[in-house]
């Protein structure tokens, strides 16, 4: 027969057992996820390699951008010189164009002060030929007269017309 005792002890040898048998199965599977995180860690170790790898190529890859960056700003630092000098020119020729369109203007003044005289000298000789034509009329009217008093000395005798002849000829 079995004592309560050996009953207690065995009830208890039972349970420790089941017991042992769970931590055992957690200890398998704590192993089991472990493993399964050990071989995540390697799968993730060459995941960050070939990453590495990728990344040491883009660094690669950003330092040639960087040289060349470098070498576009000389370029844009030496386009910006030459601006900067075109741009001077630019500022010289304008001041040139300013004074020409100056001295222009002076010429103009002059062009309109030599057309004011023209048209002064004009308005003289319009005058003149008024004056002319007045005078070409006087002297058809004194050639009027002398032909009508050479035709009345004619008239009158020789002796006169000598007299005549030397006046009209002193004229």
């Amino acid at each position: 027969m079995t004592t309560p005792a050996a009953t207690q002890t065995q009830t208890l040898q039972e349970s420790l057992a089941m017991q042992i048998g769970r931590i055992e199965g957690r200890q398998e599977q704590g192993l089991k996820r472990l493993d399964d995180t050990n071989q995540s860690v390697r799968d993730l170790s060459v995941r960050i390699d070939v990453i590495n790898g990728r990344l040491n190529d883009m660094n690669g890859r950003m330092d040639d951008m960087n040289g060349r960056i470098d070498e576009m700003s000389g370029r844009m630092d030496d386009m910006n010189g030459r601006i900067d000098v075109m741009n001077g020119r630019m500022d010289d020729m304008n001041g040139r164009i300013d004074e020409m369109a100056g001295r222009m203007d002076d010429m103009n003044g002059r062009i309109d002060e030599m057309a004011g005289r023209i048209d002064n000298v004009n308005g003289r000789i319009d005058e003149m030929a008024g004056r002319m034509d007045d005078m070409s009329g006087r002297i058809d009217g004194l050639h009027k007269r002398i032909d009508r008093l050479f035709y009345a000395v004619i008239a009158v005798g020789g002796g006169v017309l000598i007299l005549l002849v030397k006046d009209i000829l002193s004229i």
